[in-house]
């Protein structure tokens, strides 16, 4: 498919140095992107390999207990998406210990997983990963934006960390 795209593109330039100056014209726009990529493969590559994972595993076991496990993995979730913003990316780091620990605690997945989401959705109102191709566009900074997710945050993260601890 990617192929199949790459000759498509070709051929509505017709000649490889019109495609090459569209491209280097596109990538100005979008090279915070590119350089983030490396960095967060990065982090996701040491906090997996390092037995990072597994000490965080034995944390979560050691400290949570029925009620305190969804309000501990809405924290964690919103943090660790801090450092790696990719939710997929997320849930390979976390994913296996918010597993395992809600079945040692006996605890219902899908409701932990919900929990899970909310602290990710919610944390990114304070990176502006999601927002990158809109900044570029507007030509909006993105501490322009965080002046205002920072507090739709605030007050987002209060509620949810409330009604987590109250109803799940």
């Amino acid at each position: 498919m990617n192929f199949l795209l790459f000759g498509l593109t070709l051929f509505v330039f017709r000649d490889l140095r019109s495609f090459t100056e569209a491209v280097g014209e596109g990538i100005k726009s979008s090279t915070d992107i590119f350089i983030q990529f490396p960095f967060y493969a990065g982090i996701l590559g040491m906090v997996t390999f390092s037995g990072l994972l597994d000490q965080l595993s034995n944390l979560f076991l050691n400290h949570a207990d029925q009620n305190f496990l969804a309000p501990f993995t809405l924290i964690s979730a919103a943090f660790v998406n801090l450092l790696i913003p990719s939710g997929g990316g997320q849930w390979a780091v976390q994913g296996p210990i918010i597993m395992q620990v809600t079945q040692t605690l006996d605890m219902d997945p899908a409701k932990m997983i919900l929990v899970f989401s909310y602290g990710d959705q919610i944390s990114n109102l304070l990176q502006p990963f999601w927002a990158l191709p809109l900044l570029s566009i507007t030509g909006v900074k993105a501490s322009q934006l965080i002046r205002y997710t920072f507090w739709l945050f605030v007050a987002g993260f209060a509620f949810l960390l409330t009604a987590v601890f109250f109803f799940f």
